[in-house]
């Protein structure tokens, strides 16, 4: 009998989902009414919160070196609490060597920089993808300091796009210090989805902290530290291996600014470029509402009702950018390529022209990786890849590296060596040809 329970038992260890998350917790408060705290990346104001730091202790290497650095070169520590209306993050890094700026929107993490990687109900967490509730929000210093918000998307594998976290009503505050730097990051609540917060209330969470040495913009950065344990670094795509904060206490609203004893309303740290957004600084929690719409319809890969209901505020500029990235992924590729070309010149931004200039051909070669982290999100669609291609080359028949890629596309959809150097051919040659490219 023994022998037959010891059987069963064996087998379900290994017959059953294994799930790594909820290997720590971390207890903090949450504050009844608005908290009046700034969010500028000085921490001076979190004082008045009796709530404890907690170290990221777990070194992850990118490089050769597999030995974690020594504490005073590189080490970090994050508080989090939670209000009527935001989870609040701070993460104070100790970092001998502190690079910034050196990549463009969406490759901040080969930089300095810090992801918050959060699951709202740290429910079915093997899943191999973001959902409503989940995301990656990742705060990347510009060369002057001024922090952007990167991060997958739910649903969104291949998009990091410019202002879509800051339309959400995400704020972030980057500050250096003498040896490093400070983080403050403010989530409203609706992006998590979480409702009438009471105590015991949780959510998931990985804090991670990259680490580069590298001046230049040639290489991956060094390694980074964690807060949960995910030895086979999946937090940026699945919430499996995420800790849990949880709001133990509930305590009235604090007072921060003593001058001011009667101040009700949190203020968050203001951004010109907030009213280009077509956000209502400071306190705006942007289109949550219409983008949890749009998340649902991403979910039923109903692209074409997220695309009509972008379009009516098609004018602010994070969702030129957003209906671009919809009309992709629902083949109105002319569109979408026509829409980043044209922004690519208009904007007064390198970082956003860089991004909107290059997403098509991204997206393209991302659609031909074969190796198995990307099948868990895509299938490899080459013919896809192709169109996407052609589009993109009518507007950029310069671009040799397309042209290559290109061949290899209409090669891999079963085309001939010859016909795809004729078809590659036809980019480089004035007027532009259509191509037929068919599904194989």
């Amino acid at each position: 009998m023994k022998k037959i329970l010891f059987f069963i038992g064996f087998s379900l260890y290994f017959l059953l989902p294994f799930s790594c998350y909820g290997n720590e917790l971390y207890s903090t408060v949450y504050c009844e009414g608005k908290n009046p705290i700034i969010i500028d990346g000085d921490l001076s104001d979190w004082d008045a919160l009796d709530i404890s730091s907690v170290p990221l202790p777990f070194f992850q290497s990118k490089t050769q070196v597999q030995t974690a650095p020594a504490s005073e070169d590189f080490s970090a520590v994050f508080k989090s609490f939670a209000d009527v209306d935001y989870v609040y993050i701070a993460v104070l890094v100790n970092d001998d060597k502190v690079i910034i700026g050196n990549h463009p929107f969406s490759e901040g993490w080969y930089d300095d920089s810090i992801e918050i990687c959060y699951d709202g109900d740290l429910k079915n967490v093997s899943k191999p993808f973001y959902d409503s509730n989940d995301g990656q929000i990742r705060i990347v210093p510009n060369p002057n300091g001024i922090p952007y918000v990167e991060g997958n998307i739910p649903y969104l594998y291949i998009a990091s796009i410019p202002y879509y976290w800051e339309a959400r009503g995400v704020r972030c505050g980057f500050k250096l210090q003498e040896k490093g730097y400070t983080v403050e990051v403010a989530i409203p609540l609706e992006v998590l989805e979480m409702a009438n917060i009471h105590q015991n209330s949780s959510f998931g969470l990985n804090v991670m902290v990259l680490e580069d040495d590298n001046e230049g913009n040639d290489g991956l950065g060094e390694g980074y530290l964690s807060w949960s344990y995910d030895p086979d670094d999946t937090s940026w795509w699945k919430t499996e291996c995420y800790n849990r904060i949880v709001f133990s206490r509930i305590i009235p609203q604090p007072v921060v600014n003593s001058e001011n004893p009667e101040q009700k309303v949190r203020a968050i740290g203001n951004n010109a470029w907030e009213i280009e957004l077509g956000l209502n600084a400071p306190d705006s929690k942007g289109y949550n509402a219409l983008l949890a719409s749009v998340l649902n319809d991403f979910s039923n890969n109903d692209w074409s009702a997220a695309e009509e209901k972008i379009k009516p505020i098609s004018d602010r500029l994070w969702a030129q950018l957003f209906l671009g990235v919809i009309q992709m992924q629902n083949n109105k590729f002319e569109e979408g390529i026509q829409r980043f070309h044209d922004f690519s010149i208009l904007s007064t931004e390198k970082i956003i022209k860089e991004w909107a200039s290059l997403y098509p051909y991204t997206v393209a070669k991302e659609l031909m990786m074969s190796n198995e982290l990307f099948e868990r999100f895509q299938k490899r669609e080459n013919w896809k890849s192709a169109r996407i291609l052609h589009e993109y080359l009518k507007l950029n028949p310069d671009d040799k590296e397309a042209c290559e890629l290109l061949t290899f596309a209409l090669q891999r959809t079963g085309g001939s060596e010859s016909d795809s150097i004729l078809s590659r051919k036809s980019f480089l040659n004035r007027p532009i040809t259509i191509l037929a490219i068919r599904r194989r």
